[in-house]
């Protein structure tokens, strides 16, 4: 589906036509919206109960003759109360509808989106965040399909009043359409089958984009990872025939102002090793490498924005599968960094690849490092499926985080790491074991792990995003089922402004 700018409704020839529609102030009003014409219908279909422009509501009406266009109401609720958030999830509704209603090309008002109650909001954020809704919502992951799904909908022409707010919509939209890219690659990767996606693949694929987008890509095979000492990595994925590797891509601007590493975890399939998981909901272990998936949509969409930081994605690749050479608990590992770890559950295996690919990391002297992983069963219970866990090492750089999540309006919630729990997963037998022995804190107690392999001085922050790396269309934009892309805006956000 394409989004485009055009000047001039008045001039709009698509047989479709959608406009903005708030709540009145109080619940007996007529909703309210720029073009008057509609007043009337409007005020009866709130009569009626049918239409009050609520916040997430749409309302379709059919053209009785070829000469009038079809029209499509969209409620943004109360104009105060309206955020980017309001308009993604209007964006996607608007979509939808006009999919289900077989609509080809639509015309939409732009201005009458437009409010002078908006916050913060001018018309250029307003046209972003509908195509931001939009376009995330257009997506079905059917590649495996014999008969592949055909949509009706192909283009809807954002229209606007003023030639200079056009220029400036086009950048936006342009700058929507990059993101529904990176956000359709994080999508796309996370919900390959295993049968398809593993980690030699992986990093076939990675080198691939890495052509593509004008960046640097090598991979680093299970030899290579013997060699760098790798012990943590080459343990996890050991049981596999599909042997483990290291994927590190790198982006450099001629003047960089700063470092940012990202590292996200790849697990192509969990079983969980020899502590293996319930058959039950297994199948969703796909997603497990949803961390790397989302670092290198990030990383790519930030090169392809002309970030002014060198950029590091560093992606630990492994299958975790329980056969006679796999790691056992009781184990001891011996990690990139020299720590001893002591395997206490081998289904505790994605903390054991990041410490060795965090290690890696820090060799490349980032000011800041941001891994990504769907870590734990225990942020989702916290969280459940409405935000990611954060834990970091600096009060700075976690505020710098939230600044850019407080920007994308995707949802974190910061962890602490108390020295309670960092004392926890000391071993008796090893400098660290893999899972803590008293109950409660997982999560953090992950984040505790992790902590351990960043050197002294160095800055860092961990996402844990189990709950939210597959949807359950909690969100209008996001896939009743699969992979939900959710980070990546906001990892690319913060790598940009860093």
């Amino acid at each position: 589906m394409k989004i485009t700018a055009r000047l001039s409704f008045e001039e709009a020839s698509e047989n479709t036509h959608v406009f903005g529609v708030y709540q009145a102030a109080d619940d007996k009003s007529a909703p309210l919206c720029t073009h008057e014409e509609f007043e009337d219908i409007l005020e009866r279909l709130a009569k009626e109960d049918v239409f009050k422009g609520k916040k997430g509501s749409v309302y379709f009406v059919r053209a009785l003759d070829d000469a009038s266009p079809n029209l499509l109401f969209a409620g943004l609720g109360k104009a105060e109360e309206v955020t980017g958030e309001t308009l993604r999830v209007a964006g996607a509704n608007i979509a939808k509808r006009l999919e289900a209603e077989k609509v080809k090309a639509a015309g939409l008002d732009l201005d009458s989106f437009c409010s002078k109650s908006l916050k913060v909001l001018g018309l250029v954020d307003v046209g972003h965040a509908l195509a931001q809704g939009a376009q995330f919502s257009d997506y079905n992951f059917d590649l495996y399909k014999s008969e592949k799904t055909k949509r009706s909908l192909g283009e809807i022409s954002f229209y606007v009043s003023d030639r200079k707010v056009m220029a400036v919509l086009e950048a936006g939209l342009d700058r929507a359409d990059a993101e529904n890219d990176a956000v359709r690659l994080a999508r796309d990767l996370s919900n390959e089958p295993a049968s398809h996606l593993y980690p030699e693949e992986l990093g076939r694929r990675a080198t691939k984009l890495a052509k593509e987008y004008g960046v640097t890509c090598k991979v680093l095979d299970f030899k290579e990872l013997k060699k760098e000492k790798m012990g943590a990595l080459v343990g996890v994925g050991q049981g596999s025939t599909n042997l483990p590797c290291l994927i590190v891509m790198e982006y450099k601007p001629k003047k960089p102002r700063k470092i940012v590493a990202l590292v996200g975890k790849a697990v192509t399939f969990d079983s969980g090793g020899i502590s293996i998981k319930p058959g039950a909901g297994m199948e969703e272990m796909k997603h497990d490498m949803s961390g790397g998936a989302d670092v290198l949509a990030a990383f790519l969409l930030a090169a392809k924005l002309k970030c002014e930081n060198h950029l590091v994605c560093i992606i630990p690749a492994a299958e975790n599968m329980p056969d006679g050479n796999a790691i056992v608990p009781s184990a001891v590992l011996v990690a990139r960094s020299g720590k001893t770890i002591e395997v206490q559950n081998t289904d505790a295996e994605g903390r054991l690849i990041l410490a060795d690919a965090l290690d890696y990391a820090q060799d490349f002297k980032p000011d800041v490092i941001v891994d990504v992983a769907t870590l734990t069963g225990a942020v989702v219970m916290a969280l459940s499926g409405v935000a990611a866990g954060i834990m970091g090492n600096d009060d700075g750089v976690m505020d710098k985080f939230k600044a850019a999540a407080r920007k994308t309006e995707e949802r974190f919630v910061e962890l602490p790491i108390f020295q309670e729990y960092i004392d926890d997963i000391k071993s008796k037998i090893a400098d660290i074991k893999n899972i803590g022995g008293e109950k409660g804190a997982g999560s953090q107690k992950g984040g505790a792990f992790l902590k351990e392999f960043i050197r002294k001085g160095n800055k860092w922050i961990h996402v844990d995003i189990a709950g939210t790396a597959w949807a359950s269309a909690k969100i209008a934009y996001q896939p009743a089922h699969g992979a939900s892309g959710h980070t990546v805006r906001t990892l690319t956000q913060f790598a940009m402004d860093f």
